[in-house]
Order: C-alpha cells, then structure tokens, then sequence
C-alpha cells in the first residue's frame, strides 16, 4: 500500500473546515481551526497553505474567515476513501511494528 500524496493532519484541517461551514454556515477562523484540531496557528496555516497548493481550500489573504473549498476539493465519498486508505495504512504499520 503506497501513503496518500497528502498528511494526516492536512486531511484533519480540511475535514475541520468541511464540517465547520456545514455547520455554521460560514468559515472559520484560523483560531477556531486550530482549537478543533488541536493545532497552533502557525502549523494550521502550514497545513492551509498545502491544501491550497493541492487545490483543495482557497483563501484571501488579511480577510478574516476566508478559507473555504475550492471546486477542486475532493467529494465526501472521495475524502472518506481518502481517509479510510490513511487509517488502513496507518493501522498496518502498527501491526507490522507488534511483529
């Protein structure tokens, strides 16, 4: 199984701000996305910045709540295979490990 072209924590970010404009029917903040990630600002917009060279999120730069999904960004059921490919691999690499 070769990793996906893109980290864990990348994928949480992303995740984090689907979920969030569901929600609340807005963006969050660079605050708010590092709270429900468990993240600091800096490593969030580390993250941000790789998922905007993927094409995945767009923002504009000094507006407040500006980070959102760009058309690019993958569907539900690609990010759940997406993620689902992570864990799998993730889990056997444990596994291997406990041998």
């Amino acid at each position: 199984m070769t990793p996906p072209e893109i980290d864990l924590e990348s994928l949480r970010v992303f995740r984090f701000v689907r979920d969030y404009h569901r929600q609340h029917g807005m963006p969050p903040s660079q605050r708010e996305i590092g709270t429900g990630t468990f993240m600091a600002p800096a490593t969030v917009m580390q993250h941000v910045a790789r998922l905007e060279a993927k094409g995945w999120l767009t923002r504009e730069y000094k507006i407040p709540r500006s980070i959102r999904l760009s058309d690019l960004a993958p569907t539900d059921s690609q990010f759940d295979s997406l993620w689902d490919e992570f864990i799998a691999l993730i889990d056997a690499q444990n596994a291997s490990e406990l041998d």
